[in-house]
């Protein structure tokens, strides 16, 4: 397996941190520069054994289905305890069950979903401009450019866990 493929399967298991509440209307204002665009977008080209199955490991694991965990008895009653009436929808719970919570509905792109759970931009960050650069290189001919610093976070580290899986974590 490449370094490319490990470093996909580490952070597809391991995504977390910029986290956002879903969004209540769709954003009407222009496209800003690297918008959240969802991990569905993202099985685009990270999907199948060749890319590492990515996508799938990310969607058969449980950051896939951190906003659903929510809604548990378990979830339910880590809520009342700590004095939230609903865990789907407070602050607390949502900045790490979900991805972009709290970032401005201009940088989320229409289709973006924050009720599927820790996607892959919470470690990598937005990712309209990777998704435009590796598009726009697939027209081409040649191999790919080197991912750059502007275009997403290709190597996430261990703060970018340490957000959410902290003692702050119920």
């Amino acid at each position: 397996m490449s370094p490319l493929h490990t470093i996909s399967l580490g952070c597809g298991l391991l995504l977390l941190p910029f986290l956002v509440a879903p969004p209540t209307d769709v954003p009407t204002d222009p496209p800003k520069a690297n918008r959240y665009i969802g991990a569905k977008a993202c099985k685009n080209c990270h999907k199948g054994d060749a890319k590492g199955a990515a996508h799938e490991k990310w969607s058969k694991g449980p950051h896939a289905g951190a906003y659903k965990t929510l809604a548990t008895e378990d979830a339910k009653a880590a809520a009342k305890a700590a004095g939230i009436e609903d865990a789907q929808k407070d602050a607390k719970c949502l900045k790490c069950h979900t991805t972009a919570h709290g970032v401005d509905k201009k940088e989320i792109k229409r289709g973006f979903k924050a009720t599927d759970g820790v996607q892959c931009e919470s470690c990598h960050g937005p990712g309209e401009n990777h998704f435009k650069i590796r598009f726009k290189e697939s027209m081409g001919k040649g191999d790919p450019s080197p991912v750059g610093a502007d275009e997403i976070i290709s190597s996430p580290d261990a703060k970018t866990c340490t957000k959410c899986h902290n003692k702050e974590s119920p």
